[in-house]
């Protein structure tokens, strides 16, 4: 065989060698990679957030390419609360073509988590143009403005993410905030399709009781209270006196 022969089959046997060779360390990095990722959706499920990070934090430049992955890695920089993280992770994603809504969201809590409440609030205004139908953005306002005492937006805030919701728990707690905040009207208008509400609590009953009364519709209150009455016929004395205390308004209104 000649010296040409030999080394045109040694070349190909090098090459051969080498691309089973590549392959394998792809099939291995892939291989650990989702691994990683199975692992990091366990402990998040779990609220182990640091856990997480440690594992997932070392892939992330392979983890913005899709919304499934995108997603996952930002949900762990953001309960971890590693600011710089977050707001890389949503800059990458979005150049990567990920757009939506939580690629976005995630820029405006970033600025939270910096401190800079005024320019989350700047990129939540402009979210609330493109994606009108969106509750979060408004719960984040509603967050931002309370915590800066600004009661009055962060009232409206929580109205208009009510508004946008079929989330029996959101509606009851701004029905809450906005009798706080003694807009009746408005606490009313959230409460009404709460009023077929299924609970073992006699205080969402009275909740809603107490906005519909309010709301000038002292009628509409009744049938709540009076469930709320054959609900607390299941509690204890001290539990049930507590409750008459703290809705004493609503069990005397007339």
């Amino acid at each position: 065989m000649s010296s040409t022969k030999r080394f045109a089959i040694g070349s190909f046997s090098l090459l051969v060698f080498i691309g089973l060779a590549i392959g394998s360390y792809v099939y291995t990095q892939n291989y650990k990679l989702q691994q990683a990722v199975q692992k990091a959706e366990e402990e998040g499920k779990r609220g182990f957030w640091a856990l997480a990070y440690e594992n997932l934090d070392k892939y992330r430049f392979k983890l913005v390419k899709n919304e499934k992955d995108c997603n996952l890695l930002l949900n762990i920089y953001a309960n971890f609360r590693k600011a710089e993280r977050l707001d890389w992770a949503a800059q990458a994603c979005l150049e990567s073509g990920v757009e939506s809504y939580g690629m976005y969201l995630s820029l405006a809590i970033a600025q939270e988590l910096y401190g800079r409440d005024q320019d989350a609030l700047l990129l939540l205004g402009q979210m609330a143009k493109k994606f009108d139908k969106e509750t979060e953005t408004y719960r984040r306002m509603a967050v931002i403005f309370f915590r800066n005492k600004e009661d009055a937006k962060g009232g409206e805030a929580s109205y208009q993410a009510a508004l946008r919701t079929e989330n029996a728990q959101i509606k009851l707690e701004t029905v809450s905030t906005l009798l706080r905040l003694n807009r009746g009207i408005d606490a009313m208008t959230i409460a009404l399709p709460l009023r077929d509400v299924q609970t073992d609590n006699p205080e969402v009953k009275l909740i809603i009781a107490r906005a519909l009364i309010a709301g000038r519709d002292s009628t509409g209150g009744v049938p709540q209270i009076n469930e709320a009455k054959s609900l607390m016929t299941k509690l204890d004395a001290e539990r049930v006196k507590q409750i008459e205390h703290d809705y004493a308004d609503v069990f005397n209104a007339k």
